[in-house]
């Protein structure tokens, strides 16, 4: 998860006008001085004038940038992903943030052993998730690109290939799920999936997601 330093946009407006009249002070108290160099007063405060303005130029675009990062932290959906014995594999939004054009897609299985291929959908009429929502998905079985089940029969095979043999799997088997916000910024979450193998009967197999980190693209 990333973490951000929020901008404190009232940390320095009180020191400005401050620094500013020392500044203007010490050139009336030392004006004398600088006249010995042939400067006029009016130049010290010319240049007052471009120093002010320029810090404020650099203030400006410091809370221009806090401004677009909190929009963007609450504009940002965090979903995620985990195993209900009864509802299956199941998303929601933890955020104030909509979720757009969803994905979800798994890698893990040695396909020169596995001989499945197995896709993920959303439940409903679109691939959006709203705020403090929730989403089953519905997985479906392929075998040489034609569809063979889907629902609990698909989700049942699913894993039990992922508990019957450490052959059947290719480095960590894990989700990797991918959306939008609503400024079309990508967000990619990776989640590690492991089968509870305290069960000793395959039909009842169940399995455990575990949240692994956050990738902005």
């Amino acid at each position: 998860m990333e973490y951000f330093k929020f901008y404190n946009k009232n940390h320095y407006h009180w020191q400005i006008p401050l620094l500013l009249g020392l500044f203007i002070i010490l050139i009336g108290l030392f004006g004398e001085f600088y006249n010995f160099f042939n400067f006029d007063f009016s130049d010290f405060v010319l240049i007052a004038t471009l120093v002010a303005i320029l810090w404020y130029s650099f203030e400006t675009r410091e809370l221009k940038k806090s401004s677009q990062l909190n929009n963007e932290l609450e504009q940002k959906p965090m979903v995620d992903l985990f195993y209900d014995s009864k509802d299956g594999i199941v998303l929601k939004n933890n955020s104030k943030g909509v979720a757009y054009n969803i994905e979800l897609r798994f890698t893990g299985f040695n396909q020169e052993i596995v001989k499945f291929i197995y896709k993920f959908y959303f439940l409903g009429p679109n691939v959006s998730l709203f705020p403090n929502k929730t989403k089953n998905i519905e997985i479906i079985e392929y075998e040489n690109g034609n569809r063979l089940r889907g629902g609990s029969g698909a989700l049942e095979n699913f894993k039990n290939i992922l508990a019957s043999n450490e052959d059947n799997l290719l480095g960590n088997p894990q989700f990797i799920l991918c959306y939008e916000n609503i400024a079309n910024r990508k967000y990619q979450r990776i989640f590690n999936l492991c089968s509870n193998k305290a069960k000793k009967s395959l039909e009842t197999q169940n399995f455990e997601i575990s949240f692994v980190k956050e990738i902005k693209i």
